[in-house]
């Protein structure tokens, strides 16, 4: 039983599985538990537009209100995604580049927005974890990323 193997009781158990429903990653069944939930392509479409969105707003706070220190913070991590994107490490490549956007978010000084982010963005890991994209999409996603960077600090 799950509530063993996870060394929990029942109730939190269901709190969780409500949690995981209400993100779209689980389908609870009456009577017959909790299954994983289909990728939703259209859903997952329009969160990625939405947290594109935020992410404008967020870059924009952000020069404004970042510190040297947590600029410097963000340039390292994209020395990591640099590294692993010339390894061809494009799992890798996409840890950083999520690293990269929530540290923006989060340095905007907005607590709604980094929370709303942190959410949308955890609602999509599943399909974005997924998801093969050609080398020239991870090409561009750098190439991007660089662009980003260089107008947060001159």
């Amino acid at each position: 039983m799950l509530t063993e193997q996870l060394g929990v009781s029942r109730t939190p158990l269901r709190e969780a599985f409500k949690v995981l429903a209400a993100e779209g990653l689980i389908e609870l069944q009456p009577h017959r538990g909790a299954i994983v939930a289909p990728v939703d392509t259209v859903r997952v479409a329009e969160t990625l537009a939405v947290l594109g969105a935020l992410e404008r707003v967020a870059g924009k706070l952000a020069r404004a209100s970042a510190t040297h220190a947590q600029i410097n913070e963000i340039r390292a991590l994209h020395a990591e995604l640099l590294a692993n994107h010339r390894r061809g490490d494009f799992a890798g490549t996409a840890k950083f580049e999520q690293a990269i956007y929530l540290k923006i978010v989060k340095y905007s000084g907005n607590a709604v927005l980094y929370n709303t982010y942190r959410q949308l963005s955890a609602s999509v890991y599943r399909a974005r974890q997924a998801a093969t994209a050609p080398k020239e999409r991870w090409d561009a996603a750098v190439r991007r990323l660089g662009e980003i960077l260089a107008t947060l600090a001159p």
